[in-house]
C-alpha cells in the first residue's frame, strides 16, 4: 500500500518520517527521512510513502514549530494475515 500526502509549498512545510515514537513525541527530526528535501520550493508537492510492511510510521513537519503545535501524525499498518 502507498500513502499519498500533499504538502503546499516546501519552503513553509516539510514531510519528515521520524525514526521512532520517541523522536515523534519530541518532534526531533534527527535520524529521520525528509521526503521534501531538494524539491522545488514554490509548488505544492505530492509525497508518496511506501507502507508495504506492518508497523508504526511517524510523520510531521520540521519547519518552524509546526510539529510541536500538532502538525504530525502516525500510521499503523497491520499485517494482512
Amino acid at each position: 500500500m502507498e500513502y499519498n500526502m500533499t504538502t503546499p509549498y516546501v519552503y513553509e512545510h516539510s514531510v519528515i518520517q521520524f525514526p521512532d515514537n520517541k523522536a515523534f513525541l519530541r518532534c526531533d527530526p534527527n535520524g529521520g527521512m525528509d521526503f521534501t528535501e531538494g524539491l522545488e520550493a514554490e509548488t505544492p508537492t505530492s509525497v508518496i510513502v511506501d507502507l508495504h510492511s506492518p508497523g508504526m510510521f511517524y510523520y510531521g513537519c520540521s519547519k518552524h514549530d509546526y510539529c510541536t503545535h500538532g502538525q504530525k501524525f502516525f500510521i499503523k499498518v497491520w499485517s494482512g494475515k
